[in-house]
Formats: C-alpha cells, structure tokens, sequence
C-alpha cells in the first residue's frame, strides 16, 4: 500500500475524527517526511509520522471550502506586490485564503521563490524546514464557472485582500 501524501492547505481529520471540530490544516512535510499539521481552530503544529497520518482522512468538497469564490486582489504582509486570485470568504487566524489561477500563480511563485512542477501539477516552495507543496484544485465561481486553481500560501501566509495596491485585513 502506498503512503497518501496530502498536498499543502488540504484539510484531514481523523478516521473517526469529526469535522471541523477536529479539522487539522496541512503545512506539507518537513526534511524526515513527518506530515506538518495544525488545528483548524489554531494552535501549535504537529508533526505526524507516516503511520499517524495513514490513519487520516481528506476532508474533501463543500466539506472542506465555503461556498463560491469571487475575484479579488491580494497583497502579503511586508510586500508592495498584488495578485489577482479568488476568494470564498473563508479566513484562517485572521488571514485570507487566496486561490489563484495557473498564470498567475507562477507570478506569485516567482515572487516569493517558489517552483512550479508541471509532472506533478503542483507548486513547492521551503519556508523552513517545511516542504510546502500546493496542489491543484477546482472551484466555482460566483458566474457557475468551474476553474483549476492552486491556493499558493492559504493558510500559512499573512494574505490581506488589496484594494488600489493598499492592503487591508477583514
């Protein structure tokens, strides 16, 4: 049996954990392969090893994101650079959790030194010794589009929704 590798923003719980009251966010993976997770509700992260996090589930669906997502701009804290991306409105410890499109993720990747890996189709990027890994999702727009998107830092990146290049937090 091979080991499920969760990708960066993924929300797991438990086998028999309920959700969100037991919802873990997954960091990525630091340099000895341990899955880096956090609560849901905040806190410390911890560090599971291969046989803890097989016995977790992917939250997956409306289960795991709010409802539909709307265009926006986006600024990390400490930069003066905005990206185009969406947003369902959902906030983690404050944040926003921006999602953004192919080109534009390569821009915030390029940014913020960060890879894409088109064999694997998904965006990698260090921040310490966590290995964050940036899987590659669908969402749906407030117009029923259906959109390929990559959430680049939500969750774990200090996102401010920006207006006219000024950022402001929710």
């Amino acid at each position: 049996m091979s080991a499920v590798v969760y990708g960066t923003g993924s929300v797991v719980v438990g086998l028999v954990g309920v959700y969100p009251k037991d919802g873990l966010f997954v960091e990525g993976y630091d340099d000895s392969g341990n899955l880096v997770v956090h609560p849901l509700s905040g806190g410390f992260p911890y560090k599971l090893n291969s046989r803890q996090a097989a016995r977790l589930r992917e939250v997956k669906g409306a289960n795991a994101a709010g409802g539909v997502f709307r265009k926006a701009l986006f600024m990390l804290e400490g930069s003066e650079a905005t990206f185009e991306g969406w947003t369902d409105g959902q906030l983690m410890h404050g944040w926003v959790m921006p999602h953004f499109e192919l080109k534009e993720a390569m821009r915030v990747a390029a940014a913020f030194k960060g890879r894409f890996d088109p064999a694997l189709n998904v965006f990698r990027n260090r921040r310490g010794a966590v290995l964050e890994t940036w899987k590659a999702r669908e969402i749906k727009t407030v117009d029923g589009k259906r959109l390929k998107v990559f959430a680049l830092g939500a969750g774990l990146w200090r996102w401010h929704r920006a207006e006219m290049g000024v950022a402001f937090r929710h």
